[in-house]
């Protein structure tokens, strides 16, 4: 976790305490994350408590390494977006302890998902499309239908080009969103072997639909902010 404070502090407001670099969703003292067919409840030590496998019935859980995984407060269960020929929203209802599933009518691929608490509705990030043009955030209700889209031209992203163009022998950078009232906070993580962190931060604002570099790690011999 980096703690957010200073300047960054200021832009994001009270609601952000701290940036998780992790792909992990924390709630209740618990870390919940994908595995390949099933969601892993850990505590705080990394233990695993508790393996939630859909049933036999349920279609093909997403793999863990490009799809996002989300709480809907208001529903009081975990979201699960899935990218493929056939997309899907499963939801995991924690005190029924019941799953349900929704085929979705786009076959786009998403990395990431958030829930807006405030409209309702999903928020799904878009991978980077084939000829690397545009990252497209979806605004998605809870039965699973696009309410709308924003594509986002990959230049607003200042410097993220330039990191996927790595010449470095590594996985491309990943990204990890966080919804908040007016704003959306996008992080984007370095996996390249000399440093393993976050080197950007973007704001997208709702209302003006504008996107902002906020925050960036710069490289002097050693990481510094």
């Amino acid at each position: 976790k980096y703690n957010a404070k200073g300047e960054l502090k200021k832009k994001m407001g009270e609601e952000v305490k701290f940036i998780s670099l992790s792909s992990h969703l924390e709630l209740n003292n618990f870390y919940y994350k994908l595995g390949f067919g099933h969601i892993q409840k850990r505590d705080r030590n990394g233990k695993m408590v508790e393996r939630i496998e859909p049933p036999l019935d349920i279609p093909v859980f997403p793999k863990p390494n490009r799809e996002g995984i989300t709480y809907n407060k208001d529903k009081d269960s975990l979201a699960v977006i899935s990218s493929g020929n056939i997309n899907y929203l499963y939801h995991y209802n924690l005190k029924e302890k019941k799953w349900s599933v929704i085929s979705l009518e786009t076959k786009k691929k998403f990395q990431e998902i958030g829930y807006d608490k405030y409209s309702k509705n999903y928020v799904l990030l878009g991978e980077i499309n084939q000829d690397n043009s545009n990252i497209e955030l979806s605004f998605m209700d809870e039965k699973g239908k696009i309410k709308s889209q924003e594509s986002i031209s990959l230049d607003k992203f200042i410097g993220l080009r330039e990191m996927y163009k790595s010449k470095k022998k590594s996985r491309k950078p990943g990204m990890n969103m966080f919804v908040l009232k007016d704003q959306i906070m996008i992080t984007v993580f370095s996996t390249r072997n000399y440093y393993k962190g976050i080197e950007r931060i973007y704001i997208y604002d709702k209302k003006s639909k504008k996107l902002y570099l906020t925050w960036v790690m710069k490289y002097t011999g050693k990481y510094t902010s």
